[in-house]
């Protein structure tokens, strides 16, 4: 297992095993999130956008900012095109000046998950994971059609390219949701 990985979810007391096989995938893979959830679910995934991008004037740590970098923030959910189950909420910082224009561009938009617009620009990136545990849904319950209190599993990262942050990523998972995950059946 990866280490930061390993050592977030201790200090949340949360062992990777006590957690249903897709939720472990889902927290270890450094690859695209959506692609992941596309291939269980059987259908495509497509992003809610909850509110514009916006600017952002504090600055996080974690992307180590040189003075006066522009920073935007992003609040998505992403569903099954054609069931409409929500399956993630994302919450992104993004350093939009270090970001290639046309994913720039592609985040303001499209409705294209993050992951796709790097890949179609090749980005290499690299995720390095700060904080992993479990937290009640509150204010984002209505999103998933869940009470306050269940619980959310959730990851935060950085995501470098170059050797610099490009944006630190919060994504959240319903955690009742994967404990019950039944695969589509198989067509033919």
């Amino acid at each position: 297992m990866r280490n930061d990985l390993e050592h977030a979810l201790r200090g949340h007391g949360i062992a990777l095993q006590s957690l249903a096989p897709l939720l472990q995938i889902l927290l270890t893979t450094d690859g695209t999130v959506t692609d992941i959830l596309e291939a269980c679910a059987g259908e495509p995934m497509h992003v809610v956008k909850l509110d514009r991008v916006t600017s952002v004037d504090a600055s996080p740590q974690a992307l180590e900012l040189d003075g006066a970098e522009n920073l935007m923030q992003r609040h998505i959910l992403l569903e099954g095109r054609d069931s409409h189950r929500r399956m993630m909420y994302a919450h992104s910082t993004i350093v939009v000046d270090r970001l290639d224009p046309r994913v720039r561009d592609g985040l303001l938009n499209s409705r294209k998950p993050l992951g796709l617009l790097l890949l179609e620009r090749r980005v290499e990136t690299f995720k390095e994971i700060l904080d992993a545990g479990r937290r009640p849904a509150g204010d984002l319950a209505a999103h998933f059609h869940l009470p306050d209190d269940a619980p959310l599993i959730h990851r935060s990262y950085r995501m470098i390219s170059g050797g610099r942050p490009l944006m630190r990523i919060t994504e959240m998972f319903p955690e009742q949701r994967y404990r019950d995950w039944q695969a589509p059946a198989a067509a033919g």
